[in-house]
């Protein structure tokens, strides 16, 4: 599974690496693109809450790996091998239902975006190649946090 979203690299000293994201499938903290691994792999960030920048689509969880928890409260970009995956929780008649996996993977000072269907087929890359666009918006390094 390849990235099918990545931003431009952050260069803000000459010596900043600016090649973007390649395809690096094992970058991508959901092994085989699957439900099963991420959570006992990653943390809990937060409690569940409405993603608006998703249009209110559904209510995420947000997880991340080691490297971006430790610089979770931190002001500077997140470091290389930050990872974030934001669990969609769709609402129905008979309750809440899974809706998929939206991925960000931080290589080479640029994030890479993938999104996954609940049954762990990737999504189109024509769905997520909008994602570097809005989270250029984002007030820290392609990240928006919540409170």
């Amino acid at each position: 599974m390849a990235p099918v979203g990545v931003s431009s690299p952050r260069v803000e000293a000459a010596t900043a690496p600016t090649s973007p994201v390649g395809a690096h499938p094992d970058a991508f903290p959901v092994p085989n693109a699957t439900w099963a691994g991420f959570r006992s792999q990653m943390r809990r960030v937060g409690e569940r809450f409405v993603s608006h920048g998703h249009a209110d689509q559904f209510d995420a969880l947000l997880w991340s790996n080691d490297a971006a928890s430790g610089a979770w409260g931190g002001d500077g970009d997140f470091p290389d091998g930050s990872a974030f995956v934001e669990e969609a929780v769709g609402h129905g008649p008979s309750g809440d239902r899974p809706a998929g996996l939206l991925v960000m993977v931080k290589h080479e000072s640029a994030w890479a975006f993938a999104a996954f269907a609940p049954n762990g087929d990737a999504a189109a890359a024509a769905l997520v190649a909008s994602c570097p666009d809005c989270h250029r918006d984002a007030p820290r390094d392609f990240v928006f946090r919540f409170r």
